[in-house]
C-alpha cells in the first residue's frame, strides 16, 4: 500500500488499547460473500450486529487459501483495511476484536476521530515544510516534496471534505498495488451523507468500481429504514444505485429472542450478478459468545419466519378502515376524513401518524382491503382522493363469511 494509506492506519492502531472486561461475537460467514474482486452491500437495522459480522469474517477470510492451478493454494485476501467511520474504539474492545487487528500487520484500521485529531497537527506541519522549502535556497529533493504534497492532500480529504468518497478516489486513482486487498466500510452513511441521493450513491459506487479494477474488494455497511414489509422484514434505505452498484447486496437479520450464548441471524440475498443456481441464497449463521474472535461464527440452520407486531397492527387499522367504509352510504370517504373516522372508530388508542401510515400502506397492496375508487372536488383548491373496499376483497370476505 502507498505510504499515506499505511500513515492513517498507523495513527489509528497506535491508539488501540486492550480492555479486560469484554464480551465476545462472531467469526464467518460462507467464502461466497465477498469473492476476490467484487463489491458487496449488507444492510442491517442499528444494533443487529453488521459491523461484528463483518469483521469476524474478514478475520477468517484472511486465514482462508483457496485452490489454485499454480501452486496449490492462494489467500482469498491478503490484507483488509477497516475504515470505521461509525462506531469507536470502545465497540472493538467491547468484542474484544483489539488485539486480531493490533496484532496482524495484514490489518489496517482507520478510526475517523483519532485520524481527524492526529492529522490536524500533521497538516500544519506539512505546510509549514512545504513553504520553508519553497523559501529555502538549498537543493530541494524533489521526490521528498511530492510526497509531503500527496500526504497534505490525502489528510486535508479525509479531514475537511464533506463527502469521504473524495478519500477512496484518491486511493483508486494514486495506489497501484490493491490486488488481494479488502476495504470493509462502515458505513456507507458517512460516506455519502445522503443515502437517498441518486448522484452521490452512484458516484461513490463508480469509485468502488475503480478500486475493483486494481485488484480490491469492497464491503460495504449500510442501514434499513424504520418500517417493514409485509414479510416483517426492514426495508434497505437508500438509492437504487446502491443496489445497481453492488455485485452482491444482503439484507442482515437477528433472531428476535436470542437463546443464552448462541444468537442466530439470517442472512438474506436481494441480489447476486453472479448466478449460483438458486435464486437467491438465505444463509444461517450462529454466534458462539464463549469463543474468542475470528472463530466465533459458524453457519447453521436460518431460523423461521419474523414476527412483526408492526405488520399485525397495520392489518388490525386497516380492518377498522374497512369497517369505517362499509358504514358509509356510497361506501367511500376522502382520504384524509378516513384518516379521522378510523382514529376515532379505534377510541383514539392508536396514534393519528399510525393510523395514516398504515392506510397508506393498505393501499399501495395490490389485494388489499382498500382502494382509490376515485377523486372529488372539494371546497379546497385540491381534488379530494376517495378511498373505497376493494371489490376482491369484499368478495372474498364474504365468502369466507359464507362458509
Amino acid at each position: 500500500m502507498t505510504e499515506f494509506l499505511k500513515h492513517l492506519s498507523d495513527l489509528s492502531k497506535e491508539h488501540l488499547e486492550l480492555a479486560e472486561k469484554d464480551l465476545e461475537f462472531l467469526s464467518v460467514i460462507d467464502e461466497k460473500l465477498a469473492t476476490p474482486r467484487s463489491i458487496v452491500t449488507i444492510a442491517a437495522e442499528g444494533g443487529t450486529g453488521k459491523t461484528f459480522i463483518a469483521l469476524e469474517w474478514a478475520f477468517k477470510a484472511l486465514d482462508y487459501f483457496a485452490p489454485n492451478s499454480k501452486d496449490g493454494t492462494t489467500p482469498l485476501f491478503s490484507s483488509l483495511h477497516f475504515f470505521d467511520l461509525d462506531g469507536n474504539q470502545s465497540a472493538l474492545n467491547f468484542r474484544k476484536q483489539v488485539q486480531n487487528i493490533k496484532g496482524n500487520e495484514r490489518i489496517s484500521y482507520y478510526d475517523k476521530t483519532i485520524i481527524k485529531r492526529e492529522t490536524k497537527k500533521r497538516i500544519r506541519e506539512l505546510e509549514r515544510e512545504l513553504r520553508e522549502a519553497k523559501d529555502s535556497y538549498d537543493e530541494i529533493d524533489l521526490d521528498e516534496i511530492e510526497r509531503k504534497k500527496e500526504l497534505l492532500s490525502v489528510l486535508k480529504k479525509w479531514n475537511y471534505q464533506s463527502q469521504k468518497s473524495a478519500f477512496f478516489e484518491l486511493i483508486a486513482e494514486r495506489n497501484k498495488d490493491l490486488d488481494g486487498a479488502l476495504f470493509i466500510i462502515d458505513s456507507l452513511n458517512s460516506i455519502v451523507k445522503d443515502v437517498k441521493n441518486d448522484e452521490r450513491c452512484a458516484s461513490f459506487y463508480d469509485i468502488l468500481d475503480d478500486l475493483k479494477a486494481k485488484g480490491a474488494s469492497s464491503l460495504i455497511l449500510s442501514h434499513c429504514t424504520k418500517s417493514r414489509d409485509e414479510n416483517g422484514e426492514p426495508i434497505i434505505a437508500g438509492s437504487h444505485e446502491i443496489k445497481d452498484g453492488s455485485d452482491f447486496q444482503y439484507l442482515l437479520l437477528k433472531e428476535p429472542k436470542p437463546n443464552g450464548e448462541i444468537i442466530r441471524f439470517n442472512l438474506l440475498e436481494k441480489k447476486a450478478r453472479i448466478f449460483r443456481g438458486i435464486e437467491h441464497l438465505k444463509i444461517g449463521l450462529k454466534l458462539d459468545m464463549n469463543k474468542p474472535a475470528g472463530a466465533r461464527l459458524e453457519q447453521c440452520e436460518p431460523f423461521g419466519d419474523l414476527e412483526n407486531p408492526k405488520g399485525d397492527e397495520y392489518a388490525t387499522i386497516a380492518k377498522a378502515a374497512y369497517e369505517v367504509i362499509l358504514k358509509q352510504p356510497e361506501q367511500q370517504l376522502a382520504k384524509a376524513t378516513l384518516y379521522s373516522y378510523t382514529y376515532e372508530y379505534l377510541g383514539r388508542k392508536i396514534g393519528r401518524n399510525k393510523v395514516e401510515t398504515a392506510i397508506k400502506n393498505e393501499l399501495s397492496k395490490a389485494d388489499g382491503l382498500l382502494c382509490v375508487t376515485g377523486t372529488r372536488k372539494g371546497a379546497g383548491i385540491r381534488a379530494e382522493t376517495l378511498i373505497g373496499i376493494n371489490p376482491m376483497c369484499s368478495k372474498l370476505l364474504n365468502e369466507n363469511k359464507a362458509s
